[in-house]
């Protein structure tokens, strides 16, 4: 159970503490005592540069940093001086790809690796203590969704960046980066949020909502039940059984999240006979299928769950990832 001693709340915004999460397998950053790991400077080091030449391909270098640009403007990361001293304090290096998706507004994005290893070091998610698997929700989930009359369902928008971090855990989640992809123009980074990427993350925002729920004040307790049962990391999935209660439900648990810093947005429903517009949705444009926990749903016919994949290149490898990839 997460004390109300675990969290502060800084301007509206949760702190994770480690002193006081290690007990209780709830930090965001935490090592077993038993494992050895590496710093991964030259793991990462060799990374970038890969990914630099990438970038330089493919036309992508200025978007990509434009990310870093944006992050630092939105205190998610901070520039740390090359010259800090560094007896006694241990660090980590982040690893990370990019990852190309054209059909989205953000074109190119990072993606960091707490899995990889480095020589016969562990790897920074190997050290982390072992949370519960969240991925054995998703059947209960899944069949709650498809029990009442009117499905509901939408997502917290940059949900692990709401979250910030202890400064002791941040630099276990340093990174580089070249300013305009130079060698010369050498950058440290250190993430302040929540990172993606890094398995103990998803439980830490699931732990911090739950926390959150808790708090809820008198008039807003029933939404904090519904989405108790109807969170999964930062998608809600949720069923009502008439159009009044789908308002209520989309006012007031948008107003609870809110009061912790989190925009829930993204809202869509089949309820075809509500005159109810939600502010952020453009419900009768949308596309008739969307994802949700990963399956197709038909909206408008509100039929059973489905999986399709794309087309794909015969030559090309088949592994777990990219089948994965496919699926939609």
């Amino acid at each position: 159970m997460l004390r109300s001693s675990m969290v502060q709340l800084i301007s509206g915004r949760m702190l994770l503490y480690q002193s006081t999460f290690i007990s209780q397998s709830l930090d965001s950053i935490k090592f077993n005592k038993s494992s050895k790991t590496s710093d991964h400077y030259s793991l990462a080091k060799g990374r970038l540069e890969k990914t630099v030449k990438t970038l330089k391909c493919t036309g992508r270098l200025f978007d990509y940093e434009q990310v870093f640009v944006d992050w630092e403007k939105e205190g998610i990361i901070e520039n740390i001086a090359q010259d800090e001293p560094k007896k006694g304090r241990k660090f980590h290096y982040l690893p990370r790809r990019p990852v190309f998706k054209e059909n989205s507004t953000t074109k190119v994005r990072p993606v960091f690796d707490g899995s990889a290893y480095h020589g016969k070091s562990c790897s920074l998610n190997d050290c982390l203590e072992k949370e519960p698997n969240l991925i054995e929700m998703m059947p209960a989930i899944l069949n709650r969704f498809r029990l009442r009359k009117i499905e509901v369902i939408s997502d917290i928008l940059k949900a692990f960046f709401q979250i910030s971090l202890h400064e002791n855990d941040m630099n276990f989640l340093r990174f580089f980066w070249w300013e305009g992809g130079n060698l010369e123009k050498a950058v440290i980074y250190r993430h302040r949020r929540v990172v993606f990427g890094v398995s103990c993350s998803p439980f830490s925002l699931a732990a911090v909502l739950n926390y959150h729920f808790k708090q809820a004040p008198e008039h807003l307790e029933k939404a904090a039940e519904k989405l108790k049962d109807s969170m999964y990391v930062d998608n809600c999935v949720a069923n009502v059984d008439f159009s009044i209660e789908l308002e209520s439900f989309q006012r007031d648990s948008t107003e609870l999240l809110a009061l912790g810093k989190f925009d829930l947005h993204g809202w869509r429903h089949s309820d075809i006979e509500s005159n109810f517009d939600f502010q952020d949705n453009q419900q009768k444009s949308d596309p008739q299928e969307i994802q949700v926990l990963g399956l197709m749903w038909n909206v408008k016919e509100d039929t059973p769950f489905s999986i399709s994949y794309r087309e794909t290149k015969s030559k090309e490898e088949v592994t777990k990832r990219r089948i994965i990839s496919l699926a939609h």
